[in-house]
């Protein structure tokens, strides 16, 4: 959240929140925070495909994409779809 926000200090204030947050860990092991009563959809549930502008906040905002975006061939070509 730091780095996309540029606020600082994050850490303390997730720590005071912990108690009211539920957490969870991505496939990398970073700490991921939620509210408790958020709607989640089951592990079994495949993601929807999202239609996102060229410059969508998701893309822009995020350092780690590779959970919304494939990542591109090393030679910078479009990755197949299958």
């Amino acid at each position: 959240m730091q780095a996309w926000s540029g606020l600082t200090g994050l850490k303390a204030v997730l720590e005071r929140l912990r108690p009211c947050l539920v957490t969870f860990r991505d496939e990398h092991g970073a700490e991921l925070f939620d509210l408790p009563t958020a709607p989640r959809p089951g592990a079994d549930v495949p993601a929807p495909v999202r239609l996102m502008a060229e410059f969508d906040n998701l893309l822009l905002s995020h350092a780690e994409r590779s959970r919304v975006v494939t990542p591109r061939p090393p030679d910078g070509s479009t990755p197949s779809t299958g």
